[in-house]
């Protein structure tokens, strides 16, 4: 049963709400890295969770969303990755 052209919609629209979900969800991470005062004490696995979200942010990059700061995203990349 092939698609019809409504539901090939309702799925690139399913698709783009994902991808938008998963880059405020990786965000979250650099926001409270950046705001928060205190880190939590978990060391190098803390720092690697950073630096994959803003890695991760910078790749699904292709339109500027509210709320995501890019400058935030750079320098908590540029912060870990010493």
């Amino acid at each position: 049963m092939k698609p019809s052209p409504n539901d090939m919609q309702h799925l690139n629209t399913y698709n783009e709400y994902q991808d938008i979900a998963e880059v405020y969800f990786a965000y979250q991470k650099i926001h409270n890295f950046i705001e928060e005062p205190f880190q939590p004490l978990s060391g190098d696995a803390y720092l690697h969770q950073i630096l994959n979200a803003a890695r991760f942010i910078i790749s699904k990059q292709n339109r500027s969303l509210y709320g995501v700061n890019m400058s935030y995203v750079y320098y908590a990349l540029g912060k870990v990755a010493k």
